[in-house]
């Protein structure tokens, strides 16, 4: 079996979530490329979603990655905006200005047609899960017990 995910974040380790936090608790402006689009996807929701696809048996090959999709942009504001931060401080940009070794994808969702024909259920929302995630590290104030669209 093969599992494919993209923009993987969750508790442990460096990931953009923490990158984004860090930054906004470091008083840190922050610039946020706008135009690269994919599926943010939180580890947890993955590791349940193989331990599945193990339990079924299954084989094959499989993406599997959170339902929904946004730019990189949309994920901070939303990283922002679910942890109580103003969003005065993050601001937009082309993938254009940055100066990496590797070129990065601008559409880089990842559909999954193959493990929708299982018959298991899809990952939930991204916004979801990054909510769960956020509760996870303490990071939602306790006003917002509610999500808020």
């Amino acid at each position: 079996m093969i599992l494919r995910t993209a923009w993987l974040y969750g508790l442990h380790g460096k990931n953009f979530v923490k990158a984004i936090l860090g930054k906004v608790d470091a008083g840190e402006p922050l610039r946020v490329v706008n135009d690269q689009v994919g599926c943010p996807t939180y580890a947890t929701d993955l590791a349940e979603a193989v331990w599945v696809a193990l339990t079924h048996g299954l084989g094959g090959t499989f993406h599997l990655t959170n339902s929904g999709a946004c730019s990189w942009y949309e994920f901070a504001r939303e990283i922002l905006r679910v942890a109580g931060h103003p969003l005065d401080r993050l601001s937009p940009m082309s993938s254009d200005v940055l100066d990496r070794a590797a070129r990065r994808p601008a559409f880089s969702i990842l559909e999954s047609p193959a493990w929708r024909a299982t018959g298991l259920a899809p990952l939930r929302p991204w916004r979801d899960a990054l909510r769960d995630m956020l509760a996870a590290l303490g990071r939602i104030p306790a006003s917002s017990g509610q999500a808020t669209t």
